[in-house]
């Protein structure tokens, strides 16, 4: 078994720990100018340009249901979404950990309020590392239940 399957990136966001699959994280960035763009969405920050590239950048904390702040720790994780990188503001950067499936549960969705913005397809369950909870997340998914 590929331990990478296995590997999440572990970010903070509103004083909580959640982990994405790290196969899907292409770079973690500080937070950049980014240029605000008409949109329906209110958790579409905008858009940055990353070398060249165009991406846009979605705001967890609005897109979990939390206020927004601003803070110079806070990161962009840009994450391949199909053929294109999307950027997610987090507010901050943890660490990479290595959660196996037994150490993973898939609690009630109702019961947790870290959990009850993302659809369920995209909530991995909760993982515990080193006596830690780590909400897992699929940011790619996530991206794609937003298009509808």
């Amino acid at each position: 078994m590929n331990d990478l399957e296995h590997s999440y990136l572990v970010f903070r966001l509103g004083g909580l720990l959640y982990g994405s699959p790290l196969t899907h994280i292409r770079k973690v960035i500080p937070v950049p100018s980014i240029k605000t763009v008409p949109s329906r969405k209110d958790y579409l920050r905008g858009v940055i340009n990353l070398r060249g590239q165009i991406i846009s950048v979605i705001d967890l904390r609005k897109k979990f249901g939390l206020e927004t702040t601003e803070d110079p720790q806070n990161l962009i994780l840009v994450v391949a979404v199909d053929s294109k990188d999307i950027g997610f503001i987090a507010d901050g950067g943890d660490s990479v950990v290595t959660i196996e499936d037994p150490d993973i549960s898939r609690p009630d969705l109702t019961s947790s309020q870290a959990v009850k913005n993302i659809p369920s397809e995209y909530f991995l369950g909760i993982g515990k590392h080193q006596n830690r909870e780590i909400h897992l997340v699929n940011l790619a998914g996530l991206v794609k239940s937003s298009a509808d």
